[in-house]
């Protein structure tokens, strides 16, 4: 009889000890992890929870997602549970340092005249050039507003060569982190080469909206100038069209729109 009730003792401390075991999980927008028994919530306002012997209130501002465990049972007449996780799985939070690719449009049109021409040729000569195409730049993001990156692209031109590929060292800095809207600068600087092999020293910078739609993923709109210097010395062949241009250069403005998705 006493093992009976011994045992009876001891199977019933450990169903009382599971059931306590049962813990939610409060993840917060800086990414620390609050572990405890939820005892309160008020939608928008705020989360009561029990951690170690302490009962805390956190404001819904503060919080990025609750998992629920299946145990806990808050008061129904404060808090809606609908949109929360009952799931174990906890959502993956994005790390401070992480992968960002950058996919974007761009158009340019020539403005001013083609400078430092040879004086053998008109320097009147205005840059009528247009161009369009598309351009990625990937690399590495930090904290929501920095990235740096290896950018290539495609253009085609409407004047002279059909086409010309960009190779550019791509730096960007959104202004505010956690804002949907956002002030977003970029620069880059690289080669480009044109058909037939012309080579020419590529700077460009802009300025714009960020729009973030996700944590992950955003959307951009900038407006950016261009500026495009002929170098032989960078150029595949040294033909009649390098010996023209020399180290003229020229100015583009225009519109980059694009996405960029972090990883």
């Amino acid at each position: 009889m006493k093992k009976l009730l011994l045992c009876l003792t001891f199977i019933s401390i450990a169903a009382m000890v599971f059931a306590q075991t049962g813990q939610s999980k409060i993840i917060m927008k800086n990414g620390d992890v609050v572990t405890g028994k939820i005892l309160e919530m008020k939608p928008n306002e705020y989360v009561k929870v029990e951690a170690l012997g302490t009962v805390l209130t956190i404001q819904y501002s503060e919080i990025k997602s609750i998992v629920l465990d299946a145990n806990s049972e808050p008061d129904q007449e404060s808090g809606d549970l609908s949109g929360l996780s009952k799931q174990p799985k906890e959502e993956k939070v994005l790390k401070k340092l992480y992968f960002e690719s950058i996919v974007e449009a761009a158009v340019g049109i020539g403005i001013g005249k083609v400078y430092n021409l040879p004086f053998t040729m008109d320097a009147t000569i205005l840059n009528n050039n247009v161009y369009s195409g598309l351009y990625t730049a990937n690399g590495v993001g930090y904290d929501g507003r920095f990235f740096l990156g290896i950018g290539l692209g495609f253009n085609g031109n409407s004047e002279g060569q059909s086409y010309a590929i960009p190779y550019t060292l791509d730096a960007r800095f959104r202004l505010w982190r956690d804002k949907k809207f956002s002030p977003m600068a970029m620069g880059f600087v690289g080669a480009e080469y044109l058909e037939g092999g012309l080579g020419t020293f590529t700077f460009a910078e802009g300025l714009g909206l960020s729009i973030r739609l996700k944590e992950r993923f955003a959307l951009h709109a900038l407006l950016s100038h261009t500026f495009t210097r002929f170098m032989p010395n960078l150029s595949l062949e040294n033909g009649p069209i390098e010996a023209a241009l020399g180290n003229s250069y020229v100015n583009y403005f225009g519109l980059r729109v694009g996405v960029s998705f972090k990883m």
